[in-house]
């Protein structure tokens, strides 16, 4: 009876689920509480010492070889508890919290699904000004304005603090009438430069944490990754300013003081300042790193010079993180914790880029400007739609990883075994990947992801739903698109999704239109009329890129203008038709190019036989929770290796000063932080890799790769000239779509939308929402917001809720 009640999927399971997610949520918020508060707050009181004397000295950790050192003090453990293992155990409770609900296929209570998708909505919300915004960062919502104010104000918070105490001891000393060693402004410059100094602490914690591709926080919040490396680049250009302020104000209090070279080239070699454990030339250059990694993380720097910015980026963060750590030794709390996690992404990155897949199906549009094609996956594979994956290609480059977006749905992915995607011509890059493919080589390929927000059918639920794309960037809205069309045959969830949805799709190339699947067709001409699919060629008008004559076509033409299979020849597919592109065999059986392959240069390792895609967790919660505690374990137990160097060191030489030895104790730490926390748990996966490949190998030796889904299949439309006019058609399945020449008028499409939603709805729409979904270039999502923004300025009526479908890394 009481395995009954908790079996997965029954009310009783789910009760109890959900009182323990909510007592796993208040655990990971204590915990990140603690661990910000311990920085910003307890750190900074100065008595930290004092106040847990006692229960500090039961923990302290001696070291038995040379008593009465201690490999760790008071400030050390403070450190490992309550930063390392607050930060550790909200990991832990967000992965119990995930674990536990696949394992009873949990669901939460419908309120707190609306409650979530309407906090979701609000903060979805763009600010004014709109233009200013996406001119300064691709626009500004409430939830990206809230995190960026809570980062400025504890930052603001912080330095005020520090402030203030300072210069109350300033004015202290004036007060009882000591004499100050110094000017008070002198005084007062050299204050200011050590508070933003000691504000690294806190800014370098919020640096590392949204650096990774897939982390605790990711999983808690549902952010995507995109949105993630947004607010990365946020802290970062907050951490660097911090740092710049730090290091200019030094340099004028040492100007003013007639030092500066003196000071600049100290690495403790002056006598004057033989006692001071601060050394200035480590500093300056960890400094400079940290401008290299600025300048070169601008957007015309990174889309011009790529693998500048990316190489630099890699020697860069080693360089500041190295000599941050011999200008001060203890500079590894500041970011000691947050580095352990983006050092369990880098471990999970490494189970995925060190194998090799190839491309097993492919076919290039007859402009030869958009590549189908597509990537074999494991059975145990999965993926949401519209996630991206990101793919570097040896022989084109080993630096550049681009992200891709699954074209197919999970359902369509599952069932074939295959994942799809299309690919532009685009600068050089694209350029080289679609030329070697069309002269017939076969690519290896590396692959990262699924990353991306793992959207549920709850976010395709708004009464009305707009799309707007531009070119290939119509990817993902298509992804959404099909799992629409997909959930509105079951009668489970027919009921609940949009009734009206409008899907503009803009393109200089007609091509890119026969992304366009069957079923999206055959929806498009549903006698229901709930999609409204618009086609533009912003292109050449009346140019069909396949070259093909008009063809005779009668009866008369309604608003889809769609043809019965009578009226179009059956070679109006292009997959049969004489003028088909030249590309590989699409659909060949590729069993013998596949298994006779091998890319000994593809991977870092000796695993250069094609594999197909595993998954980005491929063993799971209970190896994402190991993993973690190997890492921090790894890292904790290398700290104390190198904390005992310190304490081995002091012992053989009782009268060595901390000064003589700080910048080699900070290089030990750094290393041995890297070392321990990469170490333990990349040996652990490589043992791991070698057996899962030799495994792998075995079984493809023992059966013959399976026979692939043949792409033509699936996107059998083409482009098709008829009296000046162009359609995306299919003769065999009868159905055809007009193709309009020149730009969409946004704003008639949006009003008209708006405007038949308020027929439809009456006078309950005035406080509704019509979600707009946008996928494309810059220009196309400024002009979009712009007129969002005019439509909502109406007294009523339903405001447009602006989606941005398409990212920029």
């Amino acid at each position: 009876m009481g395995r009954g009640m908790l079996a997965a999927g029954s009310p009783g399971a789910n009760t109890a689920v959900t009182c323990l997610r909510l007592f796993l949520h208040l655990v990971t918020f204590c915990s990140l509480f603690i661990f910000f508060w311990y920085a910003w707050w307890w750190l900074s009181d100065g008595t930290y010492d004092a106040k847990w004397a006692a229960w500090y000295a039961k923990l302290l950790l001696p070291y038995k070889y040379c008593a009465p050192n201690q490999l760790a003090g008071s400030y050390e453990i403070g450190m490992f508890l309550f930063n390392w293992g607050m930060l550790l155990l909200a990991a832990l409770s967000v992965i119990a919290m995930a674990a536990v609900s696949d394992a009873f296929a949990y669901k939460s209570p419908s309120h707190w699904r609306s409650a979530s998708a309407l906090v979701k909505n609000i903060l979805s919300v763009q600010l004014p000004p709109r233009r200013i915004f996406r001119w300064w960062c691709d626009g500004m919502s409430i939830g990206d304005a809230t995190f960026l104010l809570v980062v400025l104000a504890l930052h603001a918070e912080y330095f005020g603090m520090y402030v203030k105490r300072n210069w109350d001891a300033i004015d202290y000393m004036e007060k009882v009438g000591f004499a100050l060693p110094e000017s008070r402004a002198l005084m007062q410059t050299s204050s200011v430069a050590l508070i933003f100094g000691q504000m690294l602490w806190p800014s370098l914690w919020f640096f590392f944490l949204p650096v990774c591709h897939m982390s605790f926080l990711t999983v808690w919040t549902g952010l995507p990754f995109q949105k993630m490396i947004r607010y990365h680049r946020w802290t970062a250009h907050i951490m660097l300013t911090v740092l710049s302020l730090h290091g200019i104000l030094y340099y004028i209090y040492w100007g003013r003081r007639n030092e500066f070279w003196l000071q600049f080239k100290d690495w403790h070699n002056d006598p004057i300042y033989i006692t001071s454990s601060i050394l200035n030339l480590p500093g300056s250059l960890s400094w400079f790193f940290g401008l290299a990694i600025w300048v070169t993380s601008f957007e015309w720097m990174r889309r011009t010079f790529f693998e500048v910015f990316y190489r630099v980026h890699l020697v860069s963060v080693l360089g500041f993180l190295f000599f941050a750590s011999m200008h001060y030794s203890y500079m590894w709390t500041a970011y000691a914790g947050s580095l352990c996690i983006y050092f369990v992404d880098l471990v999970y990155r490494y189970s995925q880029a060190t194998q090799v897949s190839a491309i097993t199906a492919c076919k290039l549009s007859a402009d030869k400007k958009m590549l189908t094609w597509q990537l074999p996956t494991d059975k145990s594979f999965k993926h949401c739609r519209a996630q991206d994956i990101f793919m570097m290609f040896p022989k084109i480059s080993r630096w550049q990883w681009h992200p891709f977006t699954i074209a197919s749905t999970p359902v369509s992915s599952e069932s074939s075994g295959t994942l799809t995607f299309h690919t532009k011509r685009f600068g050089k890059w694209t350029g080289e990947l679609m030329n070697r493919i069309q002269n017939g080589e076969q690519l290896a390929v590396r692959y990262l992801g699924p990353f991306g927000e793992e959207i549920d059918s709850t976010n395709l639920r708004a009464s009305t739903v707009a799309f707007v794309a531009g070119g290939i960037a119509a990817v993902p809205l298509l992804a959404r698109l099909r799992d629409m069309v997909r959930l509105r045959c079951s009668p489970d969830t027919k009921a609940e999704l949009p009734s009206r949805v409008l899907f503009v799709w803009a393109s200089r190339s007609p091509d890119e239109f026969t992304a366009l699947d069957l079923p999206l067709l055959s929806a498009a001409s549903d006698a229901s009329g709930w999609l409204d699919m618009r086609l533009f060629n912003t292109g050449k008008p009346g140019c069909s890129s396949t070259g093909q004559p008009a063809m005779a076509m009668g009866g008369g033409t309604s608003k889809q203008a769609f043809f019965t299979s009578g009226n179009l020849p059956t070679t109006g597919c292009p997959a049969k038709h004489k003028n088909a592109p030249d590309a590989l065999p699409v659909g060949a059986d590729l069993t013998h190019t596949i298994e006779s392959t091998s890319f000994r240069s593809a991977s870092p390792y000796f695993m250069s036989h094609p594999r197909r895609l595993f998954p980005r967790m491929w063993g799971g919660w209970a190896l994402y929770a190991f993993i973690h505690l190997l890492v921090f374990g790894g890292a904790f137990l290398a700290m104390l290796l190198a904390l005992s160097w310190e304490a081995e060191l002091t012992c053989t030489s009782p009268l060595v000063l901390y000064a003589d030895y700080s910048w080699k104790l900070g290089a030990v730490m750094q290393l041995a932080l890297i070392i321990g926390g990469l170490g333990l748990a990349y040996c652990l996966f490589f043992v791991i890799h070698i057996i899962r490949y030799l495994r792998s190998r075995q079984q493809e030796t023992a059966q013959a790769w399976p026979q692939l889904a043949d792409v033509d299949s699936t996107f059998s439309a083409s482009v098709q000239n008829y009296e000046g006019k162009q359609f995306l058609s299919c003769a065999e399945e009868g159905l055809a779509l007009p193709i309009t020449p020149g730009r969409p008028d946004l704003h008639a499409l949006l009003g008209n939308l708006r405007k038949s939603t308020m027929a439809e709805k009456g006078p309950a729409s005035a406080f509704g929402k019509i979600d707009l979904y946008i996928g494309g270039h810059e220009a196309l999502s400024n002009d979009i917001h712009a007129v969002a923004g005019r439509l909502n300025g109406f007294a009523a009526g339903p405001n447009f809720e602006v989606h941005k479908d398409a990212w920029s890394l």
